[in-house]
């Protein structure tokens, strides 16, 4: 995504970094975990991939060869016009009992790999593609929760792994901190720490804001950051260009919760967080 890959902050980390650490022989690997398929390579190669991989010997199911043409063609759209409703709800429908069948059917036969994420991402792309609100944002969340899972526990097991995404994808309880009335967003991170394993062998940073503006990449307009609130973690930090705060003595020295606010879904609105409670920081 070019909101990434052309922002200058994020520069020194694609141009220099990565390259470096590859010249070195002690390459970084990079892969993605979100479910929706709008890159390049994704309309080169995702078609082409379930053509390989979806043959009748392998999924014997009723009416295979007449419904495995309609969803690569299917498939293949939802790539091309991303972000916009192309067909009509019956053949999102039918789409999405064939989904269901290929993957249920995968799982209890090939185990949970990579194929069976591509078809339950493609699946969840499909139903948030014409879903809704927050309920739209939620499926997304949880489908990128089960691919990092996956990632983790399956692909990368006993790897360290930096997973790099917004705060409002990472974020912990995410309808609590942000108010009921901000919508029931329950967010990839929400989801993926419910695992206790993944609660356990994670440690989450979460990036806060002061003052100064802020904008988007591919976007004109830029705009002001707005102020801290009273009781407010941007009040913790001095003058320095970067401040951490680690909450893990403090969480252990504590059961009684304290809550403040932070900056933590984006530089314009403000979260409750929370330190002190058994699950540590949120």
């Amino acid at each position: 995504f070019s909101i990434w890959t052309m922002c200058d902050a994020c520069s020194d980390l694609f141009y220099n970094y990565l390259p470096a650490a590859y010249a070195s022989g002690n390459a970084v690997m990079v892969t993605g975990f979100d479910s929706q398929p709008h890159s390049s390579y994704a309309r080169r190669q995702l078609r082409k991939y379930l053509d390989s991989v979806l043959v009748k010997e392998r999924y014997p199911l009723d009416n295979f060869e007449t419904r495995k043409p309609v969803l690569l063609d299917w498939a293949d759209s939802l790539v091309k016009y991303y972000g916009r409703t192309y067909a009509t709800s019956g053949l999102y429908e039918n789409m999405d009992h064939f989904l269901e069948e290929l993957s249920t059917y995968h799982a209890s036969h090939y185990g949970n790999d990579f194929t069976c994420n591509v078809l339950l991402s493609i699946k969840s792309f499909a139903s948030q593609s014409h879903t809704p609100g927050f309920d739209k944002l939620n499926i997304r969340d949880a489908q990128m929760a089960l691919n990092l899972n996956w990632l983790v526990n399956v692909k990368y097991k006993n790897e360290k792994i930096i997973i790099w995404a917004h705060n409002f994808h990472i974020m912990n309880n995410s309808w609590d901190a942000m108010g009921h009335n901000a919508g029931k967003h329950y967010s990839m991170g929400n989801e993926f720490l419910k695992d206790s394993l993944n609660r356990m062998q994670s440690y989450v940073l979460g990036f806060d804001s002061k003052e100064g503006s802020a904008g988007r990449i591919m976007e004109k307009n830029t705009y002001e950051v707005r102020e801290p609130k009273k009781n407010s973690s941007e009040l913790w930090y001095g003058d320095d260009q970067y401040s951490f705060v680690d909450f893990t003595a403090y969480n252990h020295s504590t059961s009684s919760p304290e809550f403040f606010y932070m900056k933590g879904k984006d530089h314009r609105q403000h979260a409750l967080a929370c330190i002190g409670r058994e699950d540590g920081a949120e």
